[in-house]
């Protein structure tokens, strides 16, 4: 079955399990979600290589935030506060963004649900979280003062951190 079949499936699917009337992958294999008024990502897939990819805003990053940068990469780390996602910053502007790859080899319907269920967890998480880091001082990074560890998932999320 063709990658965009395929993807346009797995949408339809979670569409379906949303209730969302409409929401289909354009030509490019790409189509935006909005929870609340602002929770938004986009899922694409990658044609190149049968990838799907969800990206999400979370924030922009000050010009001097090294606590706040020490305190990310401490959450990427094994995925312990992003829900298998990572976070990452576009060096051109400072903005910080969530993302996910999956193989689309190992997803079917149900699966792509609870990714995307996680995801969207995820980006709620950092919405309300990043934020907060602001207030890591220096001092609390040196001394390994954290605030990782509260985000909650749902289904198999040891198997969803390897995908």
């Amino acid at each position: 079955m063709g990658d965009l079949i395929k993807f346009k499936r797995m949408v339809g699917h979670l569409a379906e399990q949303l209730k969302l009337e409409g929401l289909e992958p354009d030509e490019e294999g790409s189509c935006y979600l909005a929870f609340d008024e602002d929770l938004m990502m986009k899922c694409s897939i990658l044609h190149d290589s049968n990838q799907i990819e969800m990206v999400s805003y979370v924030g922009m990053l000050s010009k001097d935030s090294p606590a706040v940068l020490m305190e990310m990469l401490k959450c990427n780390h094994f995925w312990s506060d992003t829900a298998g996602a990572n976070l990452g910053l576009s060096t051109d502007d400072n903005t910080v963004m969530l993302s996910h790859r999956i193989d689309m080899d190992f997803v079917d319907e149900d699966r792509f649900y609870k990714i995307v269920e996680n995801f969207v967890n995820a980006m709620d998480h950092w919405k309300v979280k990043f934020p907060e880091l602001y207030t890591v001082s220096e001092h609390d990074v040196s001394q390994g003062v954290t605030t990782q560890g509260s985000l909650t998932t749902t289904g198999d999320s040891a198997f969803m951190m390897g995908v």
